[in-house]
């Protein structure tokens, strides 16, 4: 147990506040502080930090890195996936398909997962939930 360690490092017993959480919301925790007590379990440990750090300001400096090169791919990808997959619409009613298929098959290699990306990236821009930058294969190994 995490006490065991804790306690044969600083030889005295660990010792927390006692703080009832009123609301689980993180915006509106209600603290009250009463007598201390010992912790007893890593999960109460774990339970009183986050009490603790539940009302912890954003960092201001923090700037989510944007994946140019990755959106610069996709974006080529699409488009040339698009331009592949007309051409060979094209060459296929004016030929045979074994005349076109080359473009057809350049066409889909390009645009699945150009428009995948595409997808991702454009609900980030919207701001949807659950859609960020992570999502993307990331080019960019600084």
């Amino acid at each position: 147990r995490i006490e065991i360690l804790i306690n044969s490092i600083m030889n005295r017993p660990i010792h927390r506040r006692v703080l009832n959480a009123s609301n689980t919301d993180t915006n509106s925790i209600q603290i009250e502080e009463d007598e201390f007590s010992i912790l007893e379990t890593v999960d109460e440990l774990r339970d009183f930090s986050r009490v603790l750090h539940a009302r912890q300001p954003k960092n201001c400096f923090f700037r989510e890195k944007i994946p140019w090169k990755t959106i610069t791919l996709c974006v080529i990808f699409f488009i040339l996936g698009s331009v592949f997959l007309t051409a060979w619409a094209v060459k296929w009613s004016n030929s045979s398909f074994s005349e076109s298929y080359e473009f057809m098959l350049l066409g889909l290699i390009m645009f699945i997962p150009g428009s995948y990306h595409v997808f991702i990236l454009v609900q980030v821009l919207r701001g949807v939930e659950g859609y960020d930058y992570d999502m993307l294969d990331v080019l960019d190994q600084d």
